[in-house]
């Protein structure tokens, strides 16, 4: 039977992305250099298939990272959605921060100053907003 994923896979596979992205590998790459298909880590990266701890472990060695990187932001998302069990939807920073655009803007912006940091970012919302592209704000 299959599982649903929970967010606490999400979240991991979310960062392990992220990590990939951040270290200029390509799917195939991080796999070969795990012992895995680049099929089984994109289910890892979306969450599907569950990363033994063994698993992450190596991930952590390869990408130079504490085994923490990937739980890191976990604790207000399971708390936003109760135990975690069935839930399908990550935050919108781990899920934009998990994507190659996403990653790219965080890395141009980290060179920025605050207050250009902040122009870009109302330009970007007056951008989306004048676009008519704005997605609907979560009411809750």
């Amino acid at each position: 039977m299959p599982r649903n994923p929970t967010v606490v896979d999400q979240h991991v596979g979310a960062r392990v992305r992220a990590a990939r992205l951040e270290a200029g590998k390509s799917q195939t790459e991080v796999a070969e250099s795990l012992g895995l298909t680049f099929q089984q880590l994109q289910k890892y990266e979306k969450g599907t298939n569950r990363i033994s701890a063994g698993k992450l472990h190596e991930l952590s060695r390869l990408f130079d990272t504490p085994v923490q990187f990937f739980f890191d932001g976990m604790a207000g998302a399971v708390s936003r959605r109760g135990n975690g069990k069935g839930a399908t939807a990550l935050d919108p920073l781990t899920r934009f921060g998990g994507t190659s655009e996403g990653m790219k803007i965080v890395m141009a912006l980290e060179k920025a100053d605050s207050a250009l940091r902040r122009m870009l970012a109302q330009h970007v919302d007056d951008v989306v907003r004048l676009a008519g592209r704005e997605k609907p704000r979560a009411r809750g």
